[in-house]
């Protein structure tokens, strides 16, 4: 479990890289700018949005009185 939650923030960190290069040569910015405009926390905010409309799991547990 730990190796898979692991692999998937590897994931996640190598497709914000991807992007934030993108970001940098649509940009035409320097190889060693820091690019701002897309934070990982803003990338992981976008990805938790898109997988709440997919996910409409209740978060509360019936306590239904047993006779």
């Amino acid at each position: 479990y730990r190796l898979l939650l692991e692999g998937v923030a590897y994931l996640l960190r190598q497709v914000w890289v991807a992007l934030t290069q993108e970001i940098a040569r649509r940009t035409h910015a320097k190889p060693t700018a820091w690019i701002g405009s897309l934070t990982f926390e803003l990338l992981l905010d976008w990805l938790g949005n898109e997988l709440k409309k997919y996910l409409t799991e209740k978060c509360s547990i019936p306590l239904n009185t047993i006779s």
